[in-house]
């Protein structure tokens, strides 16, 4: 059973199943180890995953660690110095009592091996390989929490095709614009006849409802990836779409920020798990909040000098 640091009982249970029984205690809190991917040290991996542990058991130590994989404490406190290194075996051992998933636990090995190689062509080798999980995990659908969301219809194209589909369709879970339309077309400043036509597509693809005051929203969450066939196109028009707003309305209350700058690859893939972190409190925040209001939230990160990694 997948236990929650939120539920005392469990709390309990947790309790005697490390202490007593001797039982590596697997829990949803790890579902999303974005600290583990964004670093390229396993050292400071282990410490970040036993101070997750520690939010499941706030007593929990690396003596506990040492007890349940029979690692002695002071090689243990050797390794986190950096006076000694983990075998291979122990650091599996290490990964499974912490409950790693199996990508998890791949990519803390690998982290391991980058450590330990003494060839410069290998240690190479090794970067390339952790620069390419990295990419793999820190994916903002990764991250994102998947609660009420929904696959769209062999439709869905039409709604990333059409510009104002998504500000339309999530605008009409604010009350005041599902019970009278045309306020939020008149507020978006949208031509009549294309606000029909959006409006068309939406009941089409039965993501908004006509009821008897207005409409009601079945749905208001979606994320198209970045190897979707559409998404430059849809990226396009929706930054034309943000741009145009941004810079035609004015508004004291708009904030925006650019900014270059020059840093290592670690900073970038540091930035980068710092955002994911930003994007799961937003999002709670926004989940959490009334609609009455219509916002948009944008974000870049890329580099004008790639290198052969990509």
């Amino acid at each position: 059973e997948e236990l929650c640091s939120l539920c005392p009982l469990k709390r309990v249970i947790n309790h005697y199943l490390i202490r007593v029984f001797k039982l590596p205690l697997k829990c949803k809190i790890w579902d999303k180890n974005l600290e583990l991917f964004s670093t390229r040290d396993y050292r400071t991996a282990l410490r970040c995953l036993v101070e997750k542990r520690q939010l499941v058991d706030r007593s929990y130590t690396f003596q506990d660690l040492s007890e349940l994989t029979r690692i002695s404490k002071s090689y243990i406190s050797k390794v986190m110095s950096g006076t000694a290194n983990l075998s291979s075996d122990q650091a599996y051992s290490i990964g499974k009592v912490l409950g790693l998933s199996v990508p998890e636990l791949t990519y803390f090995l690998l982290l391991l091996e980058r450590e330990r190689s003494a060839l410069e062509e290998r240690q190479k080798e090794l970067d390339q390989e952790i620069f390419r999980v990295q990419e793999e995990h820190l994916q903002t659908k990764e991250h994102l929490s998947d609660a009420g969301l929904k696959e769209l219809n062999s439709d869905y194209f039409l709604y990333y095709a059409t510009p104002w589909a998504q500000v339309v369709h999530i605008g009409l879970t604010i009350p005041q614009f599902a019970r009278d339309p045309q306020s939020l077309c008149t507020a978006l400043k949208i031509n009549k006849e294309e606000f029909l036509q959006t409006l068309h597509i939406l009941e089409r693809l039965k993501l908004v409802t006509p009821a008897t005051n207005g409409y009601s929203v079945s749905f208001a969450k979606s994320h198209l990836t970045p190897d979707s066939p559409q998404h430059r196109s849809w990226r396009l028009q929706q930054d034309a779409l943000a741009n145009a707003a941004f810079l035609e309305r004015r508004d004291p209350k708009h904030y925006g920020y650019s900014v270059t700058y020059s840093a290592t690859e670690s900073v970038r893939a540091e930035i980068r798990r710092k955002f994911l972190d930003f994007l799961l409190e937003s999002q709670r925040l926004a989940e959490g909040s009334k609609p009455e209001q219509l916002f948009q939230m944008r974000f870049d990160l890329f580099s004008w000098t790639p290198d052969e990694k990509g």
